[in-house]
């Protein structure tokens, strides 16, 4: 059974199944982009740490030359 709150502006709202379809299609579509704007950050910072590694590695090799 669904049954979730909602803030959208600073205002709650509940959505059930009685809520019409296509609030509870966005309500999907909102939570699937936010879990992949999530994703999408996670991925973004894991290659910025790679990239500063391996900047910082040729750095010390050059460096060394």
């Amino acid at each position: 059974e669904l049954n979730m709150k909602v803030t959208v502006d600073n205002i709650d709202y509940e959505i059930t199944e009685d809520s019409p379809e296509e609030v509870r299609m966005l309500v999907g579509l909102m939570n699937t982009s936010n879990n992949s704007l999530q994703l999408l950050e996670h991925i973004t910072n894991c290659v910025s740490a790679v990239h500063k590694a391996k900047a910082a590695e040729l750095k010390t090799l050059l460096d060394t030359e």
